[in-house]
């Protein structure tokens, strides 16, 4: 008899017999939740024409946690729907026991169907659960184009058009095109159906995806530009009073992001990235020596993550020419846009950073990737302040542009303010846009 721990298990059974049996139950199955599938959509169509679903919204994020620029998108977001919804409002969970920080009346764990690259038992999770929501919203962010895979682009639109296909009020809220998406992408996007309302967040995304999809596209703006910044967090108050310091003694803060893919498309080394900014920030005291810097990590992922690369930057600016502060993990989305009203410029690879800065009316100099940053920066009259994939990142020429935002800083600040509000009305539009 085998024991507790399955030590001494039954051999598998491989005769043909067996085989038959398992392709029949194979195929049963199948058509088992292909017939629930179609029950549970004409279910659904047919609530929605009753009227009898509720005023829900089910949000569904660009990835799971990890990123503060995703926490930025969904964070804002849910509060706005929350501001003006009094519906039941609920968030899809891409992986078990990861959750964004924010409260919501249910979270809608899919995390075996990205998990498999899509399951059927979980489509039939989410179309079951649609009975409670008449609205699903997806954060697209950047992750439609194909950059990262065409299958992240399939798995997320796939349950865009399941919830479509119920009849659920269905929108792609604002998010970026880059000018080459990929074949599979583009014919994904293609194919969703007509009542799926597609929202771009620049404008160049907005003639983009117009061209691939063959019909009107509105323009709107990440919602993260309506992230409100954190006022009880005591780190920030204590960066607000040091660079108040600072400005006392005549001098400026930047504050500093590293991103390895925005720098590594740009054909920098993965080796190089953090000798390469120590070098560019010790031009830029030298030349503007009352400058501090405020090191902000974004992304928490991987061995060359934010974090690790703000480390080894940090531990070799502990010299006495240096006045630094790092933003020590564990951070929110809303205590980095709080900081951000602290500094006089920002340096970042990172979108969400910019998008915090800018929010808090404070000038930035971006490395673009991604196609990304073309538009934000077009919509702002900052396209001098962007640093495109076509040059690599040396510490001459990127000294001397962020030495040329340092000493402007004032007047950019001054040009972004009007723009800025014009931004966060652009932003608002994605909840306007939900017909909740």
């Amino acid at each position: 008899m085998p024991d507790d721990k399955g030590d001494d298990k039954m051999p598998r059974d491989d005769s043909p017999p067996a085989q038959i049996r398992s392709a029949f139950g194979a195929r049963a199955r199948s058509r088992i939740l292909e017939i629930v599938r179609v029950a549970l959509l004409a279910g659904n169509r047919l609530a929605r024409r009753a009227g009898v679903v509720p005023r829900g919204v089910l949000v569904i994020p660009p990835a799971a946690p990890g990123s503060l620029g995703d926490e930025a998108m969904v964070v804002a977001t849910i509060d706005a729907i929350r501001a003006r919804f009094a519906g039941h409002i609920g968030l899809l969970r891409y992986r078990g026991g990861l959750d964004y920080p924010v409260q919501v009346d249910a979270r809608l764990d899919l995390s075996r169907y990205f998990l498999q690259g899509g399951a059927r038992g979980d489509e039939l999770r989410l179309l079951a659960a649609l009975f409670r929501y008449r609205h699903v919203a997806l954060l697209g962010a950047d992750v439609l184009d194909g950059f990262y895979s065409d299958d992240a682009v399939r798995l997320r639109l796939r349950l865009v058009e399941l919830a479509a296909q119920a009849g659920a009020c269905t929108t792609v809220l604002g998010f970026s095109l880059n000018a080459q998406p990929t074949a599979g992408a583009a014919a994904l996007l293609r194919a969703l159906p007509a009542s799926v309302l597609l929202l771009a967040r620049d404008r160049k995304s907005q003639q983009r995806l117009s061209s691939i999809v063959g019909r009107p596209v509105e323009c709107v703006a990440d919602t993260a530009f309506l992230l409100a910044p954190d006022t009880t967090d005591p780190r920030g108050d204590e960066i607000a009073r040091w660079a108040t310091g600072v400005r006392a003694r005549g001098g400026r803060v930047v504050g500093v992001n590293l991103s390895a893919i925005a720098m590594e498309a740009a054909g920098l080394k993965r080796a190089a990235i953090v000798q390469v900014a120590h070098d560019t920030l010790e031009r830029l005291v030298a030349a503007r020596p009352a400058t501090a810097l405020l090191l902000i990590p974004h992304d928490m992922r991987g061995d060359a993550s934010d974090v690790n690369l703000l480390r080894q930057l940090a531990a070799r600016l502990e010299r006495p020419a240096f006045d630094v502060r790092f933003l020590v993990p564990p951070l929110t989305a809303r205590l980095v846009k709080r900081v951000c009203a602290s500094v006089d410029l920002v340096w970042t690879g990172r979108m969400h950073v910019a998008i915090a800065a800018l929010g808090q009316g404070v000038p930035i100099v971006a490395h673009e990737y991604q196609g990304k940053f073309a538009g934000l920066f077009a919509d702002l009259g900052l396209e001098n302040m962007l640093w495109d994939t076509d040059r690599e990142p040396l510490p001459a020429p990127l000294t001397a542009l962020l030495v040329e935002a340092l000493d402007r800083a004032d007047a950019l600040k001054a040009s972004i303010a009007p723009k800025r509000t014009a931004l966060t009305a652009r932003a608002a539009r994605n909840i306007d846009l939900l017909r909740l």
